[in-house]
């Protein structure tokens, strides 16, 4: 510390991305060696090391939380725990107002979509084009895929075969305090109710992921 911390610059890309899943997955031969088929319980993700980076509490971090679900997921099918709710600069809720942040909203959707299956998408992760495929969390027949676009400029096309459910976050700038989802700001009410977390209907065919979106796709 502090040479460990990374520049803002580079919290999009596949360097800084890999972290966290490639020492998980580098711990792996050691549980098969003293645990075998015992689980992998990531006891302290976010943006933690050295007291947290300044974007932790912003947009910029749910590329990294959302691509760690996704990873990790992949990995072991143990629990994981995030450090901090409330305190510091990576917490879910701001430590004062405890009005939730970017990450919250991010956890939230991901636990209200992604199902505990998992799936091969047989599709190599590179740049715009992180995905992730699951059971829907409703239980009704079909699959919830989560894409990353992590590329700062260029969008990626994918097919939809049939109608689909779509919820896109993104926002105005990366180190935005809000995030949006599907246009629209994720905060509480004037009653300090949480937002409707509703999907936009999309009709089959192809759909535009565009630069610096994290978009859950329920078919």
């Amino acid at each position: 510390m502090p040479s460990m911390h990374w520049h803002p610059s580079t919290t999009l890309s596949e360097e800084y991305l890999s972290v966290a899943p490639s020492t998980c997955a580098s711990l792996l031969s050691t549980r098969d060696k003293y645990c075998p088929n015992g689980q992998m319980w990531v006891t302290e993700s976010g943006n933690a090391g050295g007291g947290g980076d300044s974007w932790a509490s912003t947009y910029m971090d749910v590329f990294r939380t959302l691509n760690e679900l996704g990873t990790f997921a992949t990995l072991t099918d143990g629990i994981i725990f995030h450090n901090t709710l409330a305190s510091s600069d990576y917490g879910f809720l701001h430590h004062s107002t405890f009005e939730p942040r970017p990450n919250y909203f991010a956890v939230l959707l991901w636990n209200k979509i992604m199902g505990y299956k998992v799936y091969d998408t047989g599709i190599e992760i590179q740049e715009g084009a992180h995905v992730f495929a699951h059971s829907r969390k409703d239980g009704k027949k079909g699959i919830a895929y989560l894409f990353i676009n992590n590329s700062k400029t260029d969008s990626t096309f994918i097919n939809l075969d049939k109608d689909a459910s779509i919820y896109v976050l993104s926002a105005e700038f990366t180190r935005a305090q809000v995030m949006l989802l599907n246009g629209l700001p994720l905060v509480l009410d004037e009653n300090n109710n949480l937002p409707s977390l509703t999907p936009i209907k999309v009709n089959k065919g192809e759909f535009e992921l565009k630069p610096e979106t994290c978009t859950f796709i329920v078919l």
